[in-house]
């Protein structure tokens, strides 16, 4: 089977398909997850690794006074957690790391004058996969109409956004 005849057979006669309206078009709000979770940048490490264990997320924001600064994953945590507690000579290397503030943590991972990449909740989608294709990210911290942080759009809320498309298609 031909790669034509494969997506012809996925999605069908695409010339059928009814046209968007653009009042219709998805934007990052329709697919985003609200009511996120946020870290403190003076928070320990420990407690940023609990808040995620508790609400099984695997992204938070970090903020400074109510801006979004930085993001924190569990696998980078998870990572240099590791690296901490098995690579170190001193065994009580992995306690100091987890009990030290996510603002250490962060200036490992960014440099200074790097902003962290975000996106408003009325921008598209397409804006937003490209920006989580082209920086290589699986999650975005999304704003509001006055920069306040207001859900978190990560690539699983994109691909249950697209499963929905492909259940109606």
């Amino acid at each position: 089977m031909s790669s034509t005849d494969f997506f012809d057979k996925l999605f069908g006669d695409l010339e059928t398909l009814p046209e968007i309206d653009p009042e219709d078009r998805i934007v990052v709000r329709d697919l985003m997850t609200a009511y996120v979770l946020a870290v403190d940048v003076d928070a320990a490490l420990r407690t940023a690794k609990r808040a995620m264990e508790k609400h099984a997320i695997r992204h938070v924001p970090v903020v400074d006074c109510g801006r979004v600064i930085g993001m924190l994953s569990q696998r980078e945590l998870a990572s240099a957690a590791y690296i901490a507690h098995h690579f170190d000579a001193d065994r009580d290397a992995y306690e100091e790391f987890i009990e030290s503030p996510v603002r250490g943590f962060l200036k490992t991972r960014f440099s200074a004058e790097r902003d962290v990449i975000t996106i408003g909740a009325d921008e598209s989608i397409q804006r937003a996969v490209d920006l989580l294709v082209q920086n290589r990210l699986t999650a975005l911290p999304v704003l509001g109409s006055r920069g306040d942080l207001v859900g978190i759009l990560s690539y699983i809320d994109v691909l249950n956004g697209l499963r929905g498309l492909f259940e109606r298609i």
